[in-house]
């Protein structure tokens, strides 16, 4: 299938990393300007990862409520905290 094409597998490894170490990044190394372009790409990255738990739901048969279902949706939904418009309308 191609949800395990390596091109697909590449990209979303570089869309983990970014997930991983955008927001300390931003936080250390960018003015508060730049927020806007960091929600946009990680607004971006969290459609994408939205994406591919809907594809693998599809396409594998007992991934729904599986423990790779719940990791996927869990990480992805820790995603929101870094979108600042989002994680201040939490907080306030």
């Amino acid at each position: 299938m191609y949800l395990n094409h390596w091109i697909l597998q590449t990209a979303m490894l570089v869309l983990v990393i970014y997930a991983l170490f955008a927001d300390d990044l931003k936080m250390a190394a960018f003015p508060k300007s730049a927020d806007d372009a960091f929600n946009a790409l990680t607004l971006s990255v969290l459609i994408a990862f939205s994406v591919e738990i809907i594809l693998n739901i599809i396409s594998q048969e007992n991934y729904l409520f599986s423990f790779y279902f719940w990791l996927d949706a869990v990480a992805t939904l820790t995603l929101l905290t870094d979108i600042t418009w989002i994680w201040d309308g939490i907080v306030g």
